[in-house]
């Protein structure tokens, strides 16, 4: 077992098959940026020190693991809280009392307002 197994192992972490492919793809990145400078998230990142020493590959690799979960996460609870909130509330869908949702070109967007209020 390397030592990103086992730190994802011990946080109960996503499957190996996709770690894999995830330091797979970060590495890759690595490789064909070495030596060159950009403003991209990851050139930051394989530019920054730690407490005076650069990031290792572990690292990197698992900054976007986490990244990426995170993304997931907050992705997830945002469309589950927007579809819970509609479904309490069926004044806030298309055709509903709700003023700021009236059926119209702009719909979806009035919606969205009202729901990031709630």
């Amino acid at each position: 077992m390397t030592e990103l197994e086992a730190v994802l192992a011990a946080v109960g972490g996503p499957p190996k098959a996709v770690v894999n492919e995830i330091v797979e793809y970060v590495n890759n990145q690595l490789a064909q940026r070495r030596g060159s400078a950009g403003d991209q998230l990851l050139d930051a990142m394989t530019d920054a020190e730690v407490e005076g020493e650069k990031l290792n590959e572990l690292e990197l690799a698992t900054f976007f693991i986490l990244l990426m979960s995170a993304g997931n996460d907050s992705t997830r609870a945002t469309y589950s809280a927007t579809m819970l909130e509609l479904l309490c509330n069926p004044e806030l869908q298309p055709g509903g009392k709700c003023p700021g949702c009236r059926t119209s070109r702009s719909t979806a967007s009035r919606a969205a307002r009202v729901l990031r209020r709630r």
